[in-house]
């Protein structure tokens, strides 16, 4: 009945309580660049203070479709090497990765 209620209110809740969880986890800084479907910002965990680079994927079925998502995080979270992006935590609302 609740998530009923939250959809006929339009009230987004699972996106704002991710939006949320990384923003506490992160202190966002500048854009370190930017494609057709993702963004890449600069960004320091605030209780570690290790600086990452964090991934933004938005998620168009006309950019990409959902076995080329997969391939990429897959990717992301078995390769680790020191010129390549790793993979530590991912977060996904309705609109992005």
């Amino acid at each position: 009945m609740l998530l009923a209620e939250l959809d006929h209110r339009n009230i987004r809740l699972h996106e704002r309580v991710t939006e949320s969880l990384v923003h506490q986890r992160y202190k966002f800084g500048r854009i370190l660049g930017q494609g057709s479907s993702a963004m890449v910002y600069e960004a320091r965990h605030k209780r570690t203070g290790k600086e990452v680079a964090i991934k933004v994927i938005k998620k168009d079925d006309d950019m990409n479709d959902d076995e080329s998502m997969a391939t990429e995080l897959e990717l992301l979270k078995v390769v680790h090497h020191r010129y390549i992006l790793n993979c530590h935590e991912i977060f996904e609302t309705p609109q992005c990765i």
